[in-house]
């Protein structure tokens, strides 16, 4: 249990603002946008708790935090991708519902 939360932490809360500060250098996208992709992460994975009890039942614990690990993983993909600011959304929902799924928000 150590091992996930010390990695969906890493990612999920202090590796998302290391990818916006790389962002906005090498892209030069504005902090506005990448503030705003910066919430949706966060607003996603909290509205994500809500569903979380629900998932439980359905597919169990276990299930639930692998399929958040490897959503979790395709959002890094897509911040490290992102070529355009729209591209942030689709990461920014894939690493907060990742976020949320492995249980450590």
């Amino acid at each position: 249990m150590f091992a996930i939360a010390a990695i969906t932490w890493g990612v999920g809360l202090y590796g998302i603002t290391t990818m916006l500060a790389v962002l906005k250098e090498t892209k030069g996208w504005s902090t506005a946008t990448l503030s705003a992709a910066f919430s949706l992460h966060y607003c996603t994975s909290a509205l994500m708790v809500l569903l979380l009890v629900r998932a439980y039942h359905w597919i169990g614990v276990a299930r639930v935090t692998q399929v958040g690990a490897v959503i979790m993983a395709a959002g890094i993909m897509a911040w490290a991708h992102a070529e355009e600011p729209w591209h942030l959304v689709l990461a920014a929902l894939l690493t907060g519902i990742g976020w949320a799924a492995t249980g450590t928000t």
